[in-house]
């Protein structure tokens, strides 16, 4: 199971975050389509390997959430929540071992606020620093 999986299954159990952003309108990588607002996505930006056992990886990931919204305060709202959810939290994917998809910790590091011209819809975009083990060749 990948830390993509695990940061999925961390956001369905939260029921605060999911009243507002349901599961199936959070999803990894470009939004396929036409999704109701508010609606959030999650992107791998980086993976920088710490640590290397015999049968396991440390790595540093660097995640990016961009929550959308068409009214602001929504938009806060929604970003707050997950930094509550997610900042400097560990957490693994239900059912899987701790080799091969735990967040050992992940921390914030930056929040940025901007409105699209075009649709006036509200971006925020949170970056996270995760420290998560996985098990080679998972």
């Amino acid at each position: 199971m990948s830390l993509e999986q695990a940061t999925h299954d961390h956001w369905a159990n939260d029921a605060a975050l999911t009243t507002l952003v349901p599961a199936a309108r959070f999803v990894t990588g470009y939004v396929q389509g036409e999704l109701s607002s508010p609606h959030a996505t999650l992107a791998r930006e980086s993976t920088v390997p710490k640590v290397r056992t015999s049968n396991r990886t440390i790595d540093d990931v660097l995640l990016r959430f961009d929550v959308w919204s068409d009214d602001l305060d929504e938009a806060k709202q929604i970003a707050a929540l997950v930094t509550a959810r997610f900042d400097r939290q560990s957490f693994a994917a239900d059912g899987c071992s701790d080799d091969d998809c735990t967040v050992i910790r992940m921390r914030k590091t930056n929040q940025v606020e901007q409105q699209d011209t075009q649709s006036s819809a509200w971006q925020i975009t949170l970056t996270f620093l995760a420290v998560a083990a996985r098990a080679i060749g998972a």
